[in-house]
Formats: C-alpha cells, structure tokens, sequence
C-alpha cells in the first residue's frame, strides 16, 4: 500500500466514522459531513500541490461555515458534559 493510499484511507475513514456515529444518529446533519469532507478536500490539496491558491471569497464562505459548525460542536460537548 502507498503512503498516498494511507492517508486517502484515514480521509475516507474520518468521514464514514463521522457519519455512522453522528449523522446518522442526528446528531449533526449531512451538511456538516458533507462540510467537514470538502476541507479535508482543501487541505490535503494544500498539503501536497504547491501551486494551490485559496482566495478570499472562498475563505470568507468557509470560515462562516466553520463557524456554525464549530458551534453546533461545542453545544454537542456541552450537552454531553466534555466542556463546561
């Protein structure tokens, strides 16, 4: 197995494993699957092509997101007592 099959296998992992224990039971909606598997997208993109640019707008659009999302992240934390 290449190193490239690793990590595209630990991506794929992390959003199977988001979506069987929390999109499907609920707790957070296919959206923030959907949200959290395009900047995996991005960053592995950024990682590995050295010509990579991200503009504003996009960045703009993404930290909005990001924001909501960390949100409904920290009320699920909260509500399960990890945080305070």
């Amino acid at each position: 197995m290449s190193a490239d099959n690793k990590k595209e296998n630990g991506k794929e992992e992390l959003e199977r494993l988001f979506s069987q224990h929390f999109v499907k039971t609920e707790i957070f909606e296919k959206k923030d699957a959907k949200f959290l598997a395009t900047l995996a997208k991005y960053r592995e993109t950024a990682d590995y092509n050295s010509s990579f640019e991200f503009i504003k707008e996009d960045f703009d659009e993404l930290r909005e997101d990001a924001k909501l999302l960390i949100k409904k992240i920290h009320a699920y934390l909260k509500l399960k007592k990890f945080i305070k």
